[in-house]
């Protein structure tokens, strides 16, 4: 109970500071499962731990953004709101207000990436966390993703990280529970 009650707290401190909604009760809901499934106290204090540097990694994220224009603040939020989408240029520059030539110049000036990169990468970084995290199936979580196909979700994750899914999948899930 004291695992949930952290989660809680540190995802409602993370919001009012800053953290996207959907981002920071994503996590929870994940740290929350496996808090659920674990087996002993050894495996609630490596999740414990954590947990609380995932938050602190993406609180100092939201710190480094705060210097970014608030054009590409709302980018982001875009971004992080439809990530399990399609994402196009069009659709963010039209909702930040702006051109997709400005959108393309900001990102690089600023991410030293494309868009179209940027949310790739964190859409990766999003499968790598449920790769990890939990049971999904690669197929589901292409398909939560907004990827085109299970295949093109499999090419892009193996650019990104150098490992299909699978064999990201079989090298660190819950790894890191045993060994803390």
């Amino acid at each position: 109970y004291h695992l949930i009650v952290t989660v809680a707290m540190i995802t409602r401190f993370c919001i009012e500071k800053g953290m996207n909604e959907q981002k920071a009760y994503g996590m929870s809901d994940v740290y929350i499962r496996k808090a659920d499934e674990a087996g002993s106290i050894k495996e609630l204090r490596g999740i414990h731990r954590k947990l609380v540097y995932d938050f602190a990694e993406e609180m100092a994220e939201i710190k480094k953004s705060e210097t970014v224009p608030k054009n590409l603040r709302l980018a982001l939020d875009y971004i992080y709101d439809h990530l399990n989408e399609n994402i196009g240029i069009g659709e963010i520059a039209d909702y930040v207000g702006i051109s997709e030539s400005q959108l393309r110049r900001d990102f690089q000036r600023y991410f030293s990436l494309s868009p179209l990169k940027f949310i790739q990468e964190k859409k990766i970084e999003f499968a790598e966390n449920r790769l990890v995290y939990s049971d999904i199936s690669y197929v589901d979580l292409a398909n939560d993703l907004g990827f085109a196909s299970h295949s093109h979700f499999i090419k892009i994750f193996k650019a990104h990280t150098g490992m299909t899914p699978m064999e990201y999948r079989n090298k660190k899930y819950r790894k890191h529970f045993i060994e803390s």
